[in-house]
């Protein structure tokens, strides 16, 4: 299994690291020989030897690694990493499933399917972000799976399944953050769309994007199933100002009673003051 690679870092002329998914592999001549690193090598290994990310952080010239278990029954999930080039190994956050890393000068982020750990201390401790509310529109990431992250000056950038967020950084975590989602613009007030559709409640957020126009208005959404029986009522009477642009509104998937809804058809009803109700429709798959 050592020749599926997964991911490559170049240190630099001369010297490389390739994940795969049987361990680390480092080359310190371009590329014409390789030693390999496992758990089952080393006397401090890495946590498992499904390699799905490789980082290097110049700061502290050290290697980290997203460590997933492969088929040994004694490897785990985690982070790991080695300040000496490879010939040990320490290990952190047991049992999270990493993807991807960032670092800001000495900080390490790990962007994980719990949340961005972050570490100012070499993975001694870590530290999750608050909630992530851009402070413009007032919407928020909802999701904890994210699968990348990056910086570039005092602005870190974290990628989820959600959407992009941007932290305009002032301390630890802290500063105004900026969200971002891809969507279409709507072409006239007349429309609405939901997205992602189909939809997994137990995955994702549904955003439901309509205009009023620009202009201040009050704004009601419900949620009924097929057969048109009532579900939920999202807002009722809302302040909201949209543009074709603008911001969704968002839905968990849940009932009124808090409960998940059977997988189905729904639809959804957009009342926008006095105006021409606006209708859509939303497939659930769990």
């Amino acid at each position: 299994m050592n020749y599926r690679a997964f991911s490559i870092i170049a240190i630099d002329d001369t010297t490389l690291y390739a994940g795969t998914a049987n361990g680390i592999n480092k080359s310190t001549d371009n590329g014409i020989s390789w030693v390999k690193f496992n758990h089952q090598n080393q006397d401090e290994p890495v946590s498992g030897n499904f390699i799905t990310a490789l980082g290097y952080n110049d700061f502290s010239n050290t290697v980290w690694a997203a460590t997933w278990k492969a088929e040994e029954p004694d490897e785990y999930y985690g982070v790991s990493s080695s300040s000496n080039g490879g010939e040990s190994w320490q290990t952190f956050l047991k049992d999270e499933r990493t993807h991807n890393f960032g670092f800001k000068n000495y900080d390490v982020i790990a962007a994980t399917d719990n949340g961005a750990f972050r570490s100012t201390n070499g993975g001694r401790s870590w530290i999750l972000p608050n909630s992530i509310v851009d402070g413009s529109s007032g919407i928020s990431l909802k999701t904890i799976v994210f699968y990348s992250a990056d910086t570039e000056g005092n602005t870190v950038w974290l990628g989820s399944d959600d959407g992009l967020a941007r932290l305009q950084e002032t301390g630890l975590w802290k500063g105004p953050w900026k969200v971002y989602f891809a969507s279409q613009p709507l072409k006239t007030e007349n429309e609405t769309y939901a997205y992602p559709n189909p939809f997994s409640p137990r995955q994702e957020q549904l955003k439901i994007k309509y205009s009023t126009g620009g202009k201040d208005a009050s704004v009601t959404i419900r949620i009924y199933d097929f057969g048109m029986n009532y579900v939920r009522t999202l807002i009722q009477n809302a302040p909201r100002n949209r543009t074709l642009e603008g911001v969704p509104d968002f839905w968990d998937g849940k009932d009124d009673a808090g409960n998940v809804v059977p997988n189905g058809v729904y639809l959804y009803r957009v009342d926008v003051d006095s105006n021409q109700p606006l209708f859509g429709k939303i497939i659930v798959m769990q």
